[in-house]
Parts: C-alpha cells; sequence; structure tokens
C-alpha cells in the first residue's frame, strides 16, 4: 500500500454546478443562485469513471476530457484513505484527511466536494460541518474566486476491500493525521473535533 501523488481535481471529477443547464434531465425543478432547472445528479460532482445510467443528469453529456485522452485514477468502487487538498489564491491551505472502509472512497470525496460547494440543503446524504462552513466563510470574507478545477487536488491510498478493512483505514486515519502534523505543525482544518479526538497537543 502506497499513497499516489497529489491528483488534480480535474483528472478525478467535473463540476457542473448545482443545477442543470445542459438538459431537461433531473429528479426535480429548483432555483439556486439565479438559476432554475432540474437538479443536477449528485449536486452537479461527476467521477469521471462512472458511466451514467438511469435517470442520471449526466446521461449522453460527454466528458469534458475523454477517459482515453485522460483516465481516471479512481473507480467508482475504489476503498482505502484519502487526503484532500485545497490551496485558496491568497496561498491559504486546507486540508482533509479520512478513510473510506465502508463506503466508497468517491461516496466519502462527493461528500467532502458537496460541503465545500455549499449546497448540502440539496443532498439528503450529506449534512453540513463545522471545518466547511469555516472554509466557506473564509472565502467568502476575503473574496476569494474558489475553483475546484484549479484549487483542489487529492491523494489515494487504495486496498483491497475485506473483512477487517474498516480498522485497517481507520488506523491509516491516524498515522496519516499524525504524519502531517509533523510535516505542517497543525492539524488539517477540514478534519472535525470528533476525528481529532486525542490528537490534542500533538507536536506541541
Amino acid at each position: 500500500m502506497a499513497w499516489t501523488k497529489k491528483i488534480k481535481f480535474t483528472e478525478i471529477a467535473e463540476y457542473y454546478g448545482l443545477v442543470n443547464t445542459l438538459s431537461d434531465k433531473g429528479r426535480s425543478v429548483i432555483t439556486y443562485e439565479g438559476k432554475t432547472g432540474p437538479k443536477h445528479t449528485d449536486n452537479g460532482f461527476r467521477l469521471r469513471s462512472k458511466i451514467p445510467i438511469g435517470v442520471s443528469s449526466f446521461k449522453g453529456v460527454e466528458l469534458k476530457e475523454s477517459i482515453e485522452s485522460q483516465p481516471c485514477p479512481l473507480d467508482p468502487d475504489d476503498h482505502g484513505n484519502y487526503w484532500i487538498t485545497v490551496k485558496l489564491s491568497d496561498g491559504s491551505r486546507w486540508d482533509y484527511i479520512g478513510e473510506a472502509g465502508g463506503e466508497t472512497l468517491w461516496d466519502r470525496l462527493l461528500q467532502h466536494f458537496i460541503k465545500m460547494a455549499g449546497t448540502t440543503d440539496h443532498n439528503g446524504k450529506t449534512e453540513d460541518a463545522e471545518g466547511y462552513k469555516i472554509f466557506r466563510e473564509y472565502v467568502k470574507d476575503n473574496n476569494i474566486n474558489f475553483n475546484f478545477e484549479t484549487d483542489v487536488s487529492v491523494s489515494f491510498n487504495k486496498m483491497k476491500k475485506s473483512k477487517d478493512i474498516k480498522k485497517k483505514v481507520h488506523k491509516i486515519e491516524g498515522r496519516a493525521i499524525e504524519r502531517f502534523v509533523s510535516l505542517f505543525g497543525e492539524l488539517p482544518k477540514l478534519n472535525t473535533r470528533d476525528e481529532l479526538m486525542g490528537m490534542e497537543g500533538f507536536g506541541e
């Protein structure tokens, strides 16, 4: 098992916004930020390696860059650990280190991306979190143009699903957070207090 290099958001996913302006496909019509139309599948986030089926709003929509010219490093059923890094235009950095033992890596990443976008109210599976509220307030207060395509990258540590995978990914998450503190002198800003329990004072 080894962590990948930092991979750009654009190699993993595409973001179309919450409202579908490409077609009339979607489960319900909503109005958001001045746009009205059907709500996009997964709040507008599309895993590049996932083939749209059924009522997906991405069905029939070509990828911005084909899989042939830009392979996707993440499959829909991959599990393991992940490290999200956001580097804003003002030089500030926001990180999250997490685990995906029960859910897939894409399931977990999608939840984080939705929190960054601030559209959790339109997704019943995802609840907002303190770190992301602070992040969005920071972006707004400092008049920063946050862009998934340029500002977000992810590193993975994939592993095969097994009976004890939850135990394994939990241990790796703890070690990764400890390593992060030793490298940067602080805890990942986007992780919640519960996830960081027992880390108080580490590295001081």
